[in-house]
């Protein structure tokens, strides 16, 4: 079985978003309560939020499924609630727990993508802010933009601690 283009350039976004969360483990053990450059959160936090969204394939599938995409685009509406109960669900585990919940989550969201066929990655999604996209393209945006902008601000604001 030949592996679609789509999936494989989604499955790089994955892989990408892993290594960077790998090489930042360190200094986020060592700063966890940095606050980040923008916004109200800290590397923690940040760092539970990667967590908890490591496994997007499945929220973006319920958004191509029209009996449960008006519940999906609800909860996308309700964006800063849902980012801070997944900051208090995870506030007792160590660094070391969700970083193996998000390694977890990626190797998942690797095996849902290798579940999907051409006609579904090639499917278009009217999506906010971002109008028609197909389903591939968003799940690259997934990882490439969001995962790894995350990451990146954790990062920068331990990057800027140290100097």
């Amino acid at each position: 079985m030949t592996i679609p283009e789509d999936a494989r350039r989604i499955d790089a976004a994955i892989d990408a978003s892993e290594q960077l969360l790998r090489n930042l483990v360190e200094p986020i053990r060592a700063r966890p309560e940095t606050p980040l450059l923008d916004g109200d959160w800290t590397v923690r936090d940040a760092l539970c939020h990667v967590a908890a969204r490591a496994n997007d394939v499945p929220l973006i599938l319920r958004l191509t499924d029209r009996r449960t995409s008006g519940e999906a685009s609800s909860m996308m509406a309700e964006l800063d609630a849902t980012n801070a109960r997944q900051i208090a669900d995870r506030s007792a585990r160590t660094v070391d727990e969700l970083v193996a919940e998000a390694l977890a989550g990626y190797g998942a969201a690797h095996v849902a993508v290798s579940a999907l066929d051409e006609a579904q990655l090639d499917q278009v999604l009217d999506v906010p802010s971002l109008g028609s996209t197909r389903l591939a393209d968003l799940l690259v945006l997934t990882y490439q933009g969001h995962a790894q902008a995350h990451l990146r601000s954790i990062e920068a604001a331990l990057a800027a601690a140290r100097s």
